[in-house]
């Protein structure tokens, strides 16, 4: 089945990367990923929904050693429709956190917390907590920040003032029972936005933000919040791609360098994947670079990417017509530059 849940793993060297056998860690349908990386246990996790179990949401522990991985047992974290799945690891309290849309729970937003058994690779999770406002909670998308706060954003059509405004909740971690709990969820666009992604700026406390403002054109914009407690308070937006719509955003946050890399689909350019290089310059006035082509090839989507902090370098991946394909990219100032696709 083309659905099925597999892997790769891929090795950097200078501006390439190589990447092992495709591996399987889940024999049925799948979509909707989510990955992170629980370097206490020093195990991956992957969550996706099941389709071949009523599209239930689930999660499975990989283990890697060299070029191979092993696979625990799947756990399940909500036994109803699952989509938009998303996993943060929160490297103070050691627990992964899993957002996504619960479809069995009126389309609210929720979060779960599980706990990683690196003996026998499993994970167990603890009740589930909605961050949505009373009605359907669609692209959200977390990062973690510091002392066990999560941040979720995502487009909230239960605000009855501004439906399918983009909204950001923050949630505190409790380790002890395995449970997050969430402030008041704040809004930072009044537009319907989608596509979001978030990462967290270590260097200045900062939340970046980028997503789709349907308000305005489809362009590509982003935004930088402070936490304070368990809120979050937002400056000025700022469109960073004016040349057409957006979409399929990832953010991340580049530490050496400490800037923040947004790949997306430039839809005003043949739809060709994009990243573009942000500092900061002051709350208001963010401070980013020229877009740069991933790839020059058009009609490519769903972009992805991460950040590799010890080769300090980042992997951007994306579909270029039927081919899964990456490519890895060095952040100078605020540019960057990509090697050849693989």
């Amino acid at each position: 089945s083309p659905y099925y849940g597999r892997v790769r793993v891929g090795t950097i060297s200078g501006d390439s990367i190589s990447f092992s056998s495709q591996q399987t860690f889940y024999s049925g349908q799948v979509r909707s990923q989510g990955v992170t990386y629980d370097s206490a246990n020093d195990r991956i996790v992957i969550a996706y929904r099941d389709e071949d179990n009523n599209d239930h949401g689930r999660a499975v522990v990989g283990q890697v050693s060299g070029t191979s991985i092993t696979f625990g047992t799947p756990s399940t974290f909500n036994s109803a429709s699952t989509r938009y799945i998303q996993a943060v690891y929160d490297s103070d309290n050691g627990r992964v956190v899993i957002v996504y849309r619960d479809d069995g729970n009126s389309d609210l937003g929720s979060a779960v917390v599980g706990q990683v058994n690196s003996s026998n690779n499993t994970i167990t999770f603890g009740s589930d907590t909605a961050f949505g406002s009373g009605g359907q909670s669609n692209y959200p998308a977390a990062t973690y920040t510091t002392g066990g706060k999560v941040v979720v954003v995502y487009q909230d059509r239960g605000n009855s003032v501004n439906y399918s405004a983009g909204t950001a909740a923050v949630g505190t971690v409790n380790a002890g029972n395995n449970t997050i709990s969430f402030g008041t969820p704040v809004v930072f666009d009044t537009s319907e936005v989608s596509f979001n992604a978030v990462t967290y700026n270590s260097s200045t406390s900062k939340v970046v933000i980028a997503y789709t403002d349907e308000g305005n054109s489809n362009y590509g914009t982003k935004i930088e919040g402070t936490i304070s407690g368990t809120s979050i308070s937002f400056g000025s937006p700022s469109v960073y791609s004016n040349n057409g719509a957006t979409g399929f955003h990832s953010a991340v946050y580049d530490s050496t360098n400490n800037k923040v890399v947004i790949a997306y689909i430039d839809q005003g350019n043949e739809t060709r994947a994009t990243a573009i290089v942000s500092g900061h310059a002051g709350f208001a006035v963010p401070q980013v670079g020229t877009p740069t082509d991933i790839v020059s090839v058009n009609h490519t989507y769903f972009t992805a990417a991460a950040y590799d902090s010890t080769n300090n370098k980042v992997v951007a991946t994306y579909w270029d017509n039927g081919t899964g394909k990456a490519i890895v990219g060095t952040v100078s100032g605020t540019s960057i530059s990509f090697g050849t696709p693989v």
